[in-house]
């Protein structure tokens, strides 16, 4: 709707394209991330014999017992306390990059708006601080969800089988 509004061959009519563009591909890789996040909880055995927890897993299900033997309790705990502060922090992030995204590209498009002139140098790092911010936020909103994933998965596989 605002690159509908905004005027013709403009710099905030080129920004909401190219948002809108970098949006799709963006909504495209998390259709794949989340479709190995299906085919993760429809075949856990395979996921599971990925990681390092894979011959202590494998024991545990092959064995066919609700109960998690003390080693892979052990691996979880520690796989826990090292993906929940990271879950934490990264969030922290993801808020504070966010937050600096919307300043400076709200600024830069009520600048281009109001016809204030941009000095080139000054523009251009405002451009730079926009683009690494919005790419940073695209990580860390990757490393969120991977490290949030990482901290609740095996709280819900405990949960689920005793």
């Amino acid at each position: 709707m605002r690159f509908k509004r905004a005027r013709l061959r403009t710099f905030e009519r080129r920004s909401y394209f190219v948002f809108g563009a970098v949006s799709l591909a963006i909504g495209l890789v998390m259709a794949v991330v989340s479709w190995g996040n299906v085919t993760s909880v429809v075949n856990p055995r395979q996921t599971l014999s990925g990681t390092t927890l894979a011959p202590i897993g494998q024991t545990w299900l092959q064995s066919g017992r609700a109960q998690i033997s003390p080693l892979l309790h052990h691996a979880i705990d520690e796989r826990l306390a090292w993906q929940r502060p990271k879950a934490i922090i990264c969030s922290i992030l993801l808020v504070a990059f966010v937050t600096l995204a919307v300043f400076v590209w709200r600024t830069l498009i009520r600048q281009s708006r109001a016809g204030e002139p941009f000095r080139k140098i000054s523009r251009r790092l405002m451009l730079g601080a926009g683009v690494v911010s919005t790419l940073s936020c695209l990580v860390l909103m990757l490393m969120v969800i991977g490290n949030t994933e990482g901290a609740v998965a095996p709280l819900f596989i405990t949960a689920l089988y005793g």
